[in-house]
């Protein structure tokens, strides 16, 4: 996941849980670790992405399915899992913006609101 994401998602999920220390409780986890994610010092645990982004009040869904894919960009199985997503979400009335064999990458908006940019890279 990009630093930017990652520090956006903990601020957002901080603010709801009322502190980097509430946080750090509710995921199980040090205020340490919450920091060594916040500075890139170690890999954030997919699990924990997806709580953070339950307790931020997004959609943990569609971050949980961005790490899966973002760890096989650029290969044939991305590009599967991608199309497979796109399916997924296409019968479900969810909009995917996919580009080409990219890989599906969700972004907040400024605000880091309910709403997702969805863009390819």
């Amino acid at each position: 996941m990009e630093s930017e994401q990652l520090n956006l998602l903990i601020d957002k999920a901080a603010a709801i849980a009322g502190s980097d220390y509430k946080l750090a409780k509710n995921l199980g986890v040090t205020r340490q670790y919450l920091s060594d994610w916040r500075h890139g010092r170690k890999p954030v645990p997919i699990g924990e992405i997806v709580l953070m982004a339950d307790i931020a009040g997004l959609k943990p869904d569609e971050w949980l399915a961005r790490e899966i894919v973002s760890k096989h960009a650029g290969t044939e199985k991305g590009t599967r899992l991608t199309e497979a997503l796109k399916k997924a979400w296409g019968a479900t009335g969810e909009a995917i913006g996919l580009c080409g064999v990219s890989v599906l990458t969700l972004a907040a908006w400024a605000d880091f609101g309910q709403s997702y940019l969805i863009r390819c890279i």
